[in-house]
């Protein structure tokens, strides 16, 4: 999660960069920041490219979540149906984290 935010935040510095650029009259000034705005894409090229796969991925996912009808009957037979499957697993999510931040913590 942290990895995806991090990506995230270097676009919204990559787009004030941009935006600040723009808004630039002298040409010094733009050179400097459009190097620092390089600098940035470089980085988020170099080491944030899967995780702008996976944000894609989750708001994909996301979209079709927000996007199901909870008052449908049978949506609701269904998610009855899963949530034993779906609360075991969210737990055994939930479980590894505490115990890998407890081992990284020792």
């Amino acid at each position: 999660m942290q990895i995806l935010l991090a990506g995230e935040t270097l676009k919204v510095y990559i787009n004030i960069l941009t935006n600040l650029r723009d808004k630039m009259q002298a040409m010094e000034a733009r050179d400097d920041v459009d190097y620092l705005r390089s600098k940035v894409e470089e980085l988020k090229t170099m080491y944030f490219k899967e995780s702008q796969e996976q944000l894609e991925a989750l708001t994909n996912n996301l979209k079709e979540l927000q996007a199901i009808n909870t008052n449908d009957e049978v949506v609701q037979r269904k998610a009855i149906y899963e949530l034993k499957s779906v609360y075991n697993h969210v737990s055994s999510l939930w479980e590894a984290s505490v115990n890998y931040t407890t081992s990284t913590l020792r």
